[in-house]
């Protein structure tokens, strides 16, 4: 029974310390203009030894946007045009 009452203090002492806390607001990433340029797929499937470099725009530098290379993301130019 002690254990009980220790618990439901504890967990009241937890949401009152969660509602005096600021609230986490966390940035949302943006997509930078432009769009990804066409990749040709492989005529045959092949081993792909490349690793990811970004998952995001916002991870790349300046104006260059994270995109699929036929194999992994990578950071590249963006296409202009239709």
């Amino acid at each position: 029974m002690r254990c009980l009452a220790s618990l439901a203090l504890a967990l009241l002492a937890l949401k009152a310390a969660l509602m005096l806390a600021p609230a986490l607001t966390l940035p949302v990433p943006v997509p930078k203009a432009g769009r990804c340029p066409r990749v040709q797929a492989p005529l045959a499937p092949k081993l792909c030894l490349e690793r990811n470099k970004c998952s995001r725009d916002d991870q790349c530098m300046e104006n260059r946007k994270c995109c699929f290379s036929s194999c992994a993301m990578r950071c590249m130019v963006p296409a202009t045009g239709p």
